[in-house]
């Protein structure tokens, strides 16, 4: 075979594969691929020539392309490839190919000269007198692509002369060829066509793409066209002139919108008031402020949805009227626009705010608070004092809304001088509200709150509950004064803010309060208010302490309604000694499922560190129990510990570690921070494992992830006397262990976990052991598990678990 005839062959093989996927390399050249074209290669290698020919070719390729236009299975690619080729030649070669083409390629090839910015008219034009319709819609199609005023001169006389498709491609042409015209030096010629289109006897549809085009190509008559499209009858040139319009935004524009405004009907007015909205049509607002007073509310809503773009200060008065509206829906939109203005309100409104009518003051104040209007505090406060009755409320709601830590001894002024109860409560919602804002910030001081319990006795009862919500010295010194307030009622008061104190430091009171209080009502919402304390202190109270004092409060509790209340908390701080309440408490039929509640979750807690204590509070809690569904839980948690036996669940875990470049079997020997003393390590607990057929397997993997580390896990053992034993492991993969610092096991492998299939004997001492496990990680699986028995493989009784401290 010679040279030029492999190097074919190689190429055809080459193109056989997906060009996309060739590697660089290998990407045949142009004139391989021309070669590819006039060789008798199969039309699928040819078709992935022209493809690639489209984006590489010249004029070179021409010839060999132009050969596959009338080619049956070709001439699709051989088109394709010469749209996009940058020469006149391609042009050429496809308007000589017109002359022997068959129909269907014909068809395609004039569609390809519409793709070609230099495709001459009338060679094409010259179809639009064939026999066939497509041929003549492919023609169309092109000379509306190439556009411009002479194939419009070539277009316009069929437009009386065809019906159907044909010509509606001719209209479709005619219309793509005049946008082409647009602000060129032949835009008449593309005007006729657009005003010959629009006449009545044209559908819809295309008279709205006409008049489109005319408003958009004739800038002359622009205004003149608006005007007559909106002021008019005919629907469609209406929706044109609304289409158009927003894309103009030009104050010449806007300035005719506005004055056509009052003019039009309703829901031309809404479309035109959104125009103007979207362009910014500031010029216009004055119109659509007029607009306000449409009886139309779909006309008002929208003249209010634009002021809250186009509006200023001066127009809030109208606004505010729009947000009195009867009309739930205008009436939102007004106080969301007012809520929107970008120019600062609160000279405008304050200024209204003296005259204004009740119901219009409640608007502003309203708009002051939702804006934060600070400055609006000192008049607003006046209002409290002396406006009308239904205002004095909004006023000091809005204050407690705005105040600044500066402000609070004024709010607490308005609270000592309350004419009645009503406007105290006002006060007192209204320091609330501030309280619960300013507590945070740095220049927040609780002195004006306090030094207010000076005041009279009224004051001094509506004080007490603000300051039962801030946690501060002060504050809970002047509670726990006034325990003994002169006061019968405000005593009283003092009482029940300290119930309802969030500062745990009123904790000793509370208990005190639960004990001694003659009052029942008091007991009770002391035990509730220390209950809830406990709890939200969760994070800032050791466990033993919260468990301490939940039982104390338990023991405290007289009513069942607490007691239960006490039970749920108490799960979420597991001892012992928890536990054993909880499990006694499953005898009172009152509380039996509340008890038992505690119980399973107290014992699912607790399992692994004091396994013989929840197998016996479990047991105690099934015999009492005798809800099938709550039986059926207890039981579950049994049969858990049970398959728990012995093995060792409360876990600590400290790493990965690992070193680049470094292996599992080479980590295995390095030495990481948990196995020397001194080292500052971070521990944190490991979970039982979740598989319920091994749910003493310790998943690693889901808690470290990665490959090629290690990660270390303690834990301490409690025996009662010194004594043998064997410790029984698995593990995926290399483990090595330390039995109270001394290596007792090392082995460095790559395995999965099989429990118990390593064993060695080691001797507990009395007291705490403790463990201490490093665990290698190559892939896959990274997995650990342990359990201490006697020496001669049978259960290890008495031994105890918990974590390090």
């Amino acid at each position: 075979m010679n040279t030029t005839c492999c190097s074919l062959v190689i190429l055809l093989a080459a193109l056989a594969w997906p060009l996309a996927s060739a590697p660089a390399a290998s990407t045949p050249s142009e004139s391989e691929l021309i070669a590819v074209l006039q060789s008798p290669a199969p039309p699928e290698q040819k078709d992935a020539a022209c493809a690639r020919l489209k984006r590489i070719g010249t004029a070179a390729a021409v010839p060999a392309l132009a050969r596959l236009l009338t080619d049956p299975e070709l001439s699709h690619s051989a088109r394709y490839a010469l749209e996009s080729l940058p020469c006149p030649e391609a042009t050429a070669a496809l308007l000589a190919a017109l002359a022997d083409a068959q129909r269907a390629q014909k068809a395609g090839i004039l569609q390809s000269l519409g793709e070609r910015p230099d495709m001459p008219v009338a060679p094409v034009a010259r179809h639009l007198n064939d026999s066939h319709p497509d041929i003549i819609i492919a023609a169309a199609i092109a000379l509306g692509k190439r556009g411009g005023a002479e194939a419009i001169t070539h277009l316009q006389p069929w437009l009386d002369k065809t019906s159907g498709p044909i010509r509606t491609a001719i209209v479709d042409a005619l219309l793509r060829a005049a946008e082409n015209l647009q602000g060129g030096p032949h835009a008449a010629a593309g005007l006729k066509v657009y005003e010959r289109l629009t006449a009545p006897q044209e559908s819809p549809a295309v008279r709205q793409a006409a008049w489109c085009g005319l408003l958009r190509a004739d800038k002359k008559r622009r205004l003149s066209l608006m005007r007559e499209g909106l002021l008019g009858t005919d629907a469609i040139q209406q929706r044109a002139v609304l289409q158009v319009a927003a894309e103009w935004n030009t104050p010449a524009v806007a300035q005719e919108l506005g004055r056509l405004l009052p003019k039009l009907p309703p829901p031309v007015q809404a479309s035109v008031i959104e125009i103007l909205r979207a362009t910014e049509a500031r010029s216009a607002v004055r119109a659509v402020v007029e607009a306000l007073r449409s009886p139309e509310s779909y006309v008002r809503i929208a003249a209010v949805n634009a002021l809250a773009e186009l509006g200023q200060a001066a127009h809030a008065p109208s606004l505010l009227q729009a947000a009195l509206s009867q009309d739930a829906q205008e009436q939102k939109a007004a106080r969301r626009a007012l809520a929107r203005l970008r120019d600062p309100l609160a000279p405008t409104l304050l200024k209204l705010l003296p005259t204004a009518a009740p119901a219009m003051q409640a608007e502003i104040i309203q708009t002051l608070a939702v804006r934060q209007e600070t400055e609006a505090v000192p008049q607003l406060l006046q209002l409290a004092r002396t406006g009308p009755d239904n205002v004095r409320t909004p006023a000091l709601r809005a204050v407690g809304q705005l105040a600044k830590p500066a402000q609070l001894a004024a709010l607490v002024q308005a609270l000592q001088q309350a004419p009645d109860d009503a406007q105290r409560r006002a006060a007192q919602e209204a320091l609330l509200e501030a309280c619960r804002r300013l507590q945070a910030r740095p220049d927040f001081s609780p002195e004006p709150l306090v030094a207010g319990l000076q005041g009279e006795a009224a004051a001094r009862a509506a004080l007490y509950p603000v300051l039962a919500q801030l946690r501060h010295e002060r504050v809970r010194a002047a509670l726990l004064a006034g325990r003994q307030d002169a006061d019968a009622q405000a005593r009283q008061a003092a009482l029940r803010a300290l119930c309802d104190s969030v500062d745990p430091g009123v904790l000793p009171a509370l208990l005190e309060l639960a004990r001694s209080s003659p009052e029942n009502t008091l007991r009770v919402l002391a035990v509730r208010g220390a209950a809830r304390l406990v709890h939200e202190e969760a994070g800032n109270l050791g466990t033993t302490e919260r468990a301490a004092l939940l039982r104390d409060l338990l023991g405290l509790a007289s009513r069942v309604e607490e007691k239960r209340m006490i039970l749920g908390r108490l799960a979420a701080a597991p001892t012992v000694e928890s536990l054993a309440l909880a499990a006694s408490m499953t005898a009172d039929p009152a509380l039996q499922n509340e008890a038992a509640q505690a119980v399973s979750a107290l014992a699912e807690s607790l399992a692994g560190a004091h396994p013989a204590e929840c197998t016996r509070a479990l047991q105690t809690a099934l015999k009492q129990v005798s809800e099938p569904a709550r039986q059926k839980d207890l039981q579950a948690r049994l049969q858990h510990i049970e398959a728990l036996a012995d093995y060792l669940t409360v876990w600590q875990m400290a790493g990965p570690y690992q070193q680049a470049g470094k292996s599992y079997q080479e980590l295995f020997d390095l030495v990481f921070p948990p196995e020397t003393a001194t080292a500052e390590v971070k521990w944190k607990p490991l979970p039982a494992g979740t598989d319920p057929k091994r749910p003493f397997v310790l998943d690693v993997l889901k808690a470290l992830g990665g490959e090629q580390r290690v990660a270390y896990l303690r834990t301490r053992v409690y025996s009662e006397t010194e004594q043998p034993a064997r410790l029984e492991f698995g593990s995926d993969d290399g483990v090595k262990i330390w039995l109270n610092g001394r290596q007792v096991a090392a082995l460095n492998v790559a395995r999965p976990l099989t429990p118990g299939s390593d064993k060695t004997d080691v001797v507990l001492q009395p007291g705490w052991n403790t463990l201490l496990v490093k665990l290698t990680q190559n892939n896959l699986g990274w997995e650990f598990c342990a359990r201490f028995l006697k020496p001669d493989g049978t259960r290890l009784a008495g031994l105890k678990y918990q974590l390090p401290e």
